[in-house]
């Protein structure tokens, strides 16, 4: 039996969430049957804050910039004739300034579908992609990760649009081949792509980047001289792979939700490595779990929500990891309504919002300490 929770579908109720936090600012979205002006108020111990959209709207965002570190706040927001509460803690104060930001970005499934799926934008997955290339270049990453399920059923059209949207990114791009990217059709198209030596390993300042093959839910026997080559870099070490490695109790939903089948067999090579960063997609409820010194953190996916992607920044006292969303949230939206749609229809759990949120914004939003 599936741990998740879903409600019947009806008219829009009022839904609200936190999108994203750090150390001195919030974002919220908001959506509701009514059009109306939306207020909020932000608060915390001897401090408050009105918030309000500037015009009338159903479906929309709130910002807040003037928050303090390592702080608890009580974020409520009144929506048709409800109040909907929300709560959150800043994270700590970076230290120093900014020494390299990177994007982690998994699941975009370039797809020339005339229909979408089950809350999936197909048919706009090309400009979300577009849009989060553009978020990136705004963020001046010094690097990207890409896990995987690039396209959607592997198809020539699929990879050469995804080719073209990738190549505006002004930055290194490290990716991993996902199980709709690499079919029995036409196995050589990712090769063909995203060959090896320009996207499996880079060396990018301070970092070593290695992306996995699991795109078969095992690992490769051809990756372990890349393991060996990673564990030999003095860098910090950061992995992008499509299906997670450790064992994640949060992914309970969905016929896919298992991590690799033969990770014991690699798990000298990980333990090689010392501390290690791990992105993984394909299951994309945003989650962490460690092992050792591997922590692997799942991420959510652009074209079905929770539509968004990781930006991440690292300072003296650690790395910073922020949830981006997509720019339109009316598109993050309609994948959520039409995701819930399809629990109700199918009776698949893994669509509905509260699973695919994860636990907490805290999930998505986190700092992670430098072990140095």
């Amino acid at each position: 039996m599936c741990g998740c929770k879903h409600r019947k579908r009806g008219l829009m109720q009022p839904f609200a969430e936190i999108i994203n936090f750090d150390w001195c600012s919030l974002e919220a979205s908001f959506c509701q049957p009514d059009f109306s002006l939306v207020r909020a108020e932000l608060s915390t111990a001897g401090w408050r804050q009105e918030l309000q959209c500037q015009q009338a709207a159903r479906i929309g965002r709130l910002r807040c910039d003037k928050l303090l570190p390592e702080q608890p706040y009580t974020l409520k927001i009144f929506l048709s004739g409800q109040t909907l509460e929300l709560s959150f803690t800043t994270l700590p104060a970076p230290a120093g300034p900014c020494l390299c930001r990177y994007a982690a970005i998994a699941d975009p499934h370039i797809s020339l579908s005339y229909e979408n799926r089950k809350g999936r934008l197909f048919r706009e997955s090309a400009l979300i992609l577009s849009n989060v290339v553009a978020q990136a270049n705004a963020a001046a990453v010094d690097f990207a990760l890409l896990a995987g399920d690039i396209t959607n059923a592997g198809l020539a059209e699929e990879y050469s649009c995804a080719k073209k949207i990738l190549s505006q990114l002004q930055a290194p791009l490290v990716c991993a081949p996902g199980d709709h990217d690499i079919t029995s059709a036409a196995p050589h198209l990712w090769q063909d792509f995203f060959p090896d030596a320009d996207h499996k390993y880079r060396e990018i300042g301070d970092f070593a980047v290695l992306a996995l093959d699991t795109h078969r839910s095992c690992l490769a026997e051809s990756d372990r001289p890349w393991l060996k080559r990673l564990q030999a870099a003095e860098r910090r070490k950061i992995l992008v792979s499509h299906v997670h490695l450790l064992p994640q109790p949060a992914l309970n939903c969905g016929s896919k939700n298992a991590a690799v089948q033969n990770f014991a067999a690699f798990a000298g090579d990980f333990s090689a490595l010392g501390d290690a960063l791990l992105y993984a997609g394909h299951q994309n409820v945003p989650c962490q779990v460690r092992t050792g010194g591997l922590r692997q953190i799942n991420l959510p996916q652009p074209c079905q929500y929770l539509c968004s992607w990781y930006l991440m920044e690292v300072y003296r006292n650690g790395t910073y990891h922020k949830n981006i969303p997509i720019s339109s949230e009316i598109l993050r939206q309609q994948s959520r309504l039409d995701a819930e749609a399809a629990v109700e229809l199918y009776q698949e759990a893994q669509w509905a919002s509260s699973y695919r949120q994860g636990k907490s914004p805290a999930e998505s939003n986190f700092l992670i300490p430098d072990s140095k």
